[in-house]
């Protein structure tokens, strides 16, 4: 891929994790598959707004619906790695997160991705304890890595890690953007905690991070979007509250995001062009 100048202002790493729940449910096959249809509407959304982002997709997923992959490759998005069955690194180790790895690079390759340079880690699971990951992706040919939510949260987190982009050897991290709320970090700028943090507190702390210099780093799901899914408890969701928090404002995602674009002047460009810009402006130092 050739790296073309980005424009000055702003940067919101815009990010699709492409997974479906069901597929981790006991009996998931008896609710509608929908991800795909959601999948489509992101792809019609980004496609008005003149914007090309990264879309880091489950092996699972890519076996399933390999065209729909292969749209992805087409609108001219970036497309990464988020594992073979959607699994957590920890529970892995370290030969089985390799092989994991070469799963889903298998799958991403069958479906049309030629170049896969990007990796998520399902749960954002890196953490102090699974350190040698990165030791791993670069062995697989990994150029950067967004699999840490820097801050204590109820399922992982690396607090001690920062919220800083890093350069690990020859692997960057792009941990997601967080704001500490009463101790907790809380992603503001993607998945259910977009949809419940209030719009104006997300877009002065978005706007905050833009003029520090710093990308905002977000994510999503295809259920994020889906205001007419069937309602399901999600896996190893046992709170019933967390469980309505889930579902809450799915309909108000696209148009928020629309309006963060707007009101701050931000571009999205896939996460692989920000990382070639990080090497150009590293080298230039």
């Amino acid at each position: 891929m050739v790296h073309k100048p980005l424009p000055s202002g702003g940067c919101y790493l815009f990010s699709v994790d492409v997974e479906d729940v069901q597929d981790r449910l006991p009996s998931g096959d008896r609710f509608g598959k929908r991800a795909g249809l959601m999948l489509s509407k992101y792809l019609e959304f980004l496609d008005r707004q003149k914007m090309k982002a990264t879309f880091f997709v489950v092996g699972s997923f890519a076996r399933s619906n390999p065209s729909l992959v292969g749209e992805i490759i087409a609108e001219g998005h970036e497309v990464a790695a988020h594992g073979h069955d959607h699994v957590s690194v920890d529970s892995l180790g370290r030969e089985g997160f390799k092989q994991d790895l070469q799963e889903n690079l298998d799958d991403l390759r069958r479906c049309g991705a030629e170049a896969v340079l990007g990796y998520r880690a399902p749960f954002f699971s890196f953490s102090k304890a699974t350190q040698w990951a990165y030791e791993v992706l670069e062995e697989c040919g990994f150029q950067y890595s967004s699999s840490v939510l820097p801050a204590r949260n109820p399922q992982y987190g690396w607090p001690e890690f920062g919220t800083d982009i890093r350069r690990l050897n020859n692997l960057w991290e792009l941990p997601v953007s967080v704001a500490s709320f009463r101790g907790l970090g809380v992603p503001y700028a993607g998945g259910a905690y977009f949809r419940v943090v209030p719009f104006w507190l997300i877009l002065y702390l978005c706007r905050r991070s833009l003029r520090r210099g710093y990308a905002v780093r977000g994510y999503f799901h295809p259920y994020d979007i889906d205001a007419k899914e069937e309602r399901f408890n999600f896996p190893g969701i046992d709170s019933r509250f967390f469980n309505y928090l889930l579902y809450y404002g799915r309909d108000t995602v696209l148009n928020k995001l629309a309006m963060l674009f707007e009101k701050t002047n931000c571009y999205v460009v896939p996460y692989i062009d920000y990382v070639r810009r990080l090497v150009h402006d590293e080298k230039a130092d």
